[in-house]
């Protein structure tokens, strides 16, 4: 069976709230969560219940891409960690996650 999902962080500026309703008017069947700097991103009730008020299932939770998220570790491996954890509260069996960046000196001459 394949599962065709939407990403919030598709539609970061709407609330979440707002992106579940449109991907269930929209026909999606699940979503993933992008975890951010926004509270709702990250807070497990919250994202249940706008799964089940919406009847799509998150299936995937989206590691932060960057160390700035409130209350979260600045480390890689810290903020993996907590995602999985939140994936794990809110019954998504997959977490999405991007090597470290390492751009640090990179340079790109026009």
């Amino acid at each position: 069976m394949t599962t065709i999902a939407l990403s919030t962080g598709s539609l970061y500026s709407y609330g979440l709230a707002r992106v579940l309703e449109l991907a269930a008017e929209a026909g999606f069947d699940a979503v993933e969560i992008m975890v951010d700097e926004r509270w709702d991103t990250r807070q497990p009730a919250y994202l249940q219940r706008l799964s089940r008020e919406s009847g799509l299932p998150i299936v995937a939770v989206h590691n932060p891409f960057l160390p700035n998220v409130p209350g979260w570790p600045a480390d890689p491996l810290g903020r993996l960690r907590l995602s999985a954890q939140v994936a794990r509260e809110v019954g998504a069996p997959l977490v999405v996650t991007h090597l470290p960046l390492r751009i640090r000196g990179a340079r790109v001459e026009l």
